[in-house]
């Protein structure tokens, strides 16, 4: 849902400024590729496996924003597509041990 809402957003469209947004299938084998690399520790509640998912969404799209308003806006595209998907999350609510 949000990678559909992110491709489809004219804002995070290539432009001169903008070329290195080319966002593909091929980040989302990089995000899975990442979850797959972490240890099952990790992965202690459903709040835990979202917070992993959430950063490496953000280390593979937000690495590439070169202003605070695409990062502002994929991070609301973001937080909706959590909430209608699994409803309300408060990142800081769960810490990492």
């Amino acid at each position: 849902m949000f990678f559909t809402r992110t491709i489809k957003n004219p804002q995070f469209s290539p432009s001169a400024k903008k070329f290195h947004y080319q966002f593909n299938f091929r980040e989302l084998a990089k995000i899975t590729s990442g979850l797959l690399r972490t240890i099952p520790q990790a992965f202690k509640t459903q709040n835990h496996v979202l917070r992993i998912w959430m950063h490496e969404v953000k280390r593979v799209f937000e690495d590439r924003f070169v202003n605070d308003e695409d990062t502002v806006l994929f991070r609301a595209i973001l937080k909706d597509s959590i909430s209608k998907t699994v409803g309300e999350f408060n990142e800081k609510d769960t810490p990492f041990y």
